[in-house]
């Protein structure tokens, strides 16, 4: 027997049911205002101050790149993130609130890489990154 999540949850996520669009240079992502807002306090905020049905959110400085990573994420609670890519994945992470899981994939590759990072850039700590 399927379980709750697979036979409801899953379908609703695909692509019915869409109620925003990302926009991040030439591309486009479409998405779930409910999926981000949980995610990040800043999605949940900017759906609430502005109540469009179908709002474009244009995100200027977010690389198409990280997005894409970073929805993957929001919808699976993993992903798969080459390591030259993982410092632009944390900060995207950072600049939009998205949560990060305590234990969590992208909170474990931080740690293991966090030594490997310039001098510069390790104030992008634990403690910077909002948590759940």
């Amino acid at each position: 027997m399927k379980s709750f999540s697979t036979r409801f949850v899953f379908p609703f996520l695909q692509e019915q049911f869409i109620d925003v669009t990302l926009s991040c240079g030439e591309h486009n992502f479409p998405a779930h205002k409910l999926v981000l807002s949980v995610c990040s306090p800043y999605f949940r905020h900017l759906f609430l101050r502005n109540p469009c049905k179908h709002p474009i959110v244009v995100l200027k400085d977010v690389h198409f790149k990280y997005m894409k990573l970073l929805l993957m994420y929001m919808y699976r609670g993993e992903v798969s993130c080459p390591q030259e890519d993982l410092l632009g994945l944390l900060k995207t992470a950072r600049s939009l609130q998205v949560s990060i899981v305590q234990g969590g994939p992208l909170h474990v590759l931080f740690l293991l890489f966090r030594s490997r990072m310039p001098i510069a850039d390790r104030g992008l700590d634990v403690g910077s990154i909002h948590h759940v």
